[in-house]
């Protein structure tokens, strides 16, 4: 069973002050003044060492509000072994903050222990979905506990794929028993690049499998392609797709993702606003 959390933001450092501000406490119940914000995601990396200022703002968080963990370098897809220096800081960290789940990227991040820092897609085929589900399963079972999996934004395609994205990932979460960390902005980028219809990616993820859905912004090219940046609020077609996507499926836990051009709290708050009064609309609509 999902733990449903509500919506909310992906933490960065320069909102910290705003967000220790919009929340005061009465008594010994915390009131969470202005801020619409259920729940905070926090970039594994930035705290997997659990020291220094990082440990001081997610000792203040992780009493305050639920969080949950997205990692970018689990570099699920190389064919490096699994590095289990990083899984132990991991699985430390998950002991200390008691995240409600843990999740990365379907891709891979590094080779011959060298970090990329980017996350890189693989062909759809029935090898590396193999080759996934193995290294998939090596982490849950050292973590005690199911991971998620987010899918890419990809700005190429490989002439080995024999099969959808969808069906791909769809495979590997039926054979790990993962979640899916459905990112809808990713989908839309991926569908313009590549010149499907997003609504069939959409329409055929296991949707029980949802753990959270993330919504961000892109940046568009001068030639029409996007690229995911996380750079700017989400565009009407992202929220389009969700609207669609909540009113077919149901509620998810939703979060917002801005990473570079980090706007004010108060316009970032305005986006997780926008999340729940459409989610609201659908709820409304449905019992009307």
């Amino acid at each position: 069973m999902i733990a449903q959390l509500g919506f909310g933001v992906g933490f960065r450092l320069p909102h910290y002050s705003n967000i220790r501000s919009s929340y005061r406490t009465e008594g010994d119940n915390g009131i969470k003044g202005d801020t619409h914000t259920d729940y905070f995601e926090l970039i594994t990396e930035n705290f997997i060492t659990l020291g220094g200022a990082p440990r001081d703002k997610l000792d203040w968080l992780k009493e305050r509000f639920p969080l949950v963990l997205h990692g970018v370098n689990m570099s699920l897809g190389s064919v490096d072994p699994l590095n289990q220096e990083y899984l132990r800081g991991l699985k430390k960290l998950i002991r200390y903050c008691q995240p409600t789940f843990v999740t990365d990227h379907l891709c891979w991040t590094s080779v011959g222990g060298k970090y990329l820092h980017d996350l890189l897609p693989l062909p759809y085929t029935e090898e590396v979905i193999r080759h996934f589900v193995t290294k998939i399963n090596q982490v849950q079972d050292y973590l005690e506990q199911p991971i998620g999996v987010e899918n890419l934004s990809s700005y190429l395609t490989f002439r080995e794929s024999n099969m959808t994205e969808w069906d791909f990932l769809s495979e590997i979460i039926r054979q790990t028993k993962c979640y899916l960390m459905l990112d809808i902005n990713n989908v839309y980028v991926s569908s313009v690049n590549h010149g499907f219809d997003p609504w069939s990616y959409l329409a055929n993820v296991p949707i029980d499998s949802i753990c959270q859905i993330h919504l961000a912004g892109h940046t568009t090219l001068p030639n029409g392609r996007k690229i995911d940046t996380h750079s700017a609020p989400p565009c009407k077609e992202v929220w389009d797709l969700y609207f669609k996507f909540t009113k077919n499926y149901g509620t998810f836990n939703t979060l917002i993702e801005w990473d570079e051009n980090i706007p004010s709290y108060t316009e970032l708050q305005a986006q997780v606003l926008k999340a729940k009064k459409i989610t609201q609309s659908v709820v409304t609509k449905d019992h009307a």
